[in-house]
């Protein structure tokens, strides 16, 4: 697990996380999204929608509007 996608991704959510280095946690991941085949649609979809929602520039560019509301 790398730090900064921690706060991007929701394991299981918009994408799945596994531990750095280790190829039995990776594996695993990789089963459960091969057998739910509901989390294999899912996921990319909740990731377009959070990266939308969060991460384009109209997102950011409001959360900047509200920032400069406060000060």
């Amino acid at each position: 697990q790398i730090p900064s996608f921690e706060e991007v991704i929701e394991d299981g959510k918009n994408g799945l996380l596994f531990e750095k280095g280790n190829v039995d946690d990776l594996a695993k991941q990789l089963n459960a999204l091969m057998n739910n085949k509901d989390l294999m649609n899912e996921i990319p979809q909740n990731a377009i929608s959070n990266m939308k929602e969060n991460y384009c520039w109209d997102s950011i560019a409001k959360g900047y509007v509200e920032i400069i509301k406060t000060l």
